[in-house]
């Protein structure tokens, strides 16, 4: 089992697997998005990226839900 820590809000674990997701922006760019995330770790809310949209300049951020990473490395959104 992976030991994930949050200190000061910054989460940190010591197992880490890259997660890929499909990201729509605003004006309907699709990119695709890949993310280092803590193995077993569940998110429940929205996941802010440090990253903004290459076409229109948001910041890039995924919607509130449950995330996690399914056993093909992609982030899914339940």
């Amino acid at each position: 089992m992976p030991k994930i820590t949050l200190k000061d809000g910054v989460l940190s674990s010591d197992s880490y697997v890259k997660a890929t997701r499909q990201y729509i922006c605003g004006k309907g760019t699709v990119s695709e998005l890949t993310l280092d995330m803590p193995a077993g770790l569940t998110v429940q809310g929205a996941i802010s990226v440090n990253a903004h949209c290459s076409c229109c300049g948001e910041k890039v951020e995924i919607a509130t839900g449950k995330h996690s990473v399914n056993s093909d490395g992609i982030l899914i959104t339940e």
